[in-house]
């Protein structure tokens, strides 16, 4: 069965991952880049996770009683029965859990993905098949603008400032669109003035017609 697209907010989750081998510096990398309070414990931690100022390190085996602490649960181990264990404990606790490479022991998987700032798409094989996920992910970094993520936070931006205008929202989908094609053909963000042209003419547009209407 397919598994549903939901995309979850995790700044200053606690995020645990058991296992301190390369698995689990990749694993650091991505929570901590989505503002996951990251906390990495196993017998060993290479260097490379030691050295992340966003990661708290304990050299020691995890303590399945100790699991409980946290929001999300990582098995990046190298030891299965281990983190069988880890699952079992998490699935009782109702706390989200992957096991790396394992998804019988997962209650979520990692999608392949593309990020740019708040803009972020992802792709998933429901772990049947990674290198499709992986395909896709190629082929949307192809097309995709360099400076989406700019042009969406620009877009936000203007999004709150006409929030509370008086402007039918068919008309504010227009601007929006407008802005968006302009930012993805010159690949940059629109100017100022460029935007304040598009969102001026398109409510005088919208003026005029609402003015020539015969009501009978």
């Amino acid at each position: 069965m397919a598994y549903f697209p939901m995309f979850v907010e995790i700044n200053r989750k606690k995020c645990l991952i058991a296992g301190g081998g390369r698995v689990a510096l990749r694993k650091a990398k991505v929570m901590s880049g989505f503002g996951a309070e990251v906390y990495v414990v196993a017998p060993k931690i290479i260097q490379p996770i030691r050295d992340m100022d966003s990661v708290t390190c304990y050299e020691t085996q995890i303590q399945l009683e100790y699991i409980a602490d946290y929001d999300i649960v990582i098995a990046a181990t190298d030891n299965k029965t281990l983190n069988h264990d880890i699952y079992t404990v998490c699935m009782e606790k109702k706390i989200p859990v992957n096991s790396v490479d394992d998804i019988e022991n997962c209650s979520f998987i990692f999608p392949a993905y593309i990020r740019q700032k708040d803009v972020v798409a992802a792709f998933s094989s429901g772990g049947k098949c990674p290198v499709v996920s992986q395909y896709l992910k190629e082929e949307m970094e192809k097309n995709m603008p360099c400076c989406i993520g700019d042009i969406a936070g620009y877009i936000g931006t203007i999004r709150e400032n006409i929030k509370g205008m008086e402007i039918p929202e068919p008309i504010k989908k227009e601007i929006y669109k407008e802005i968006l094609k302009l930012g993805i053909e010159t690949n940059s963000v629109p100017q100022k003035a460029a935007a304040e042209y598009i969102i001026e003419r398109k409510i005088n547009n919208a003026t005029t017609k609402q003015q020539g209407k015969i009501i009978y």
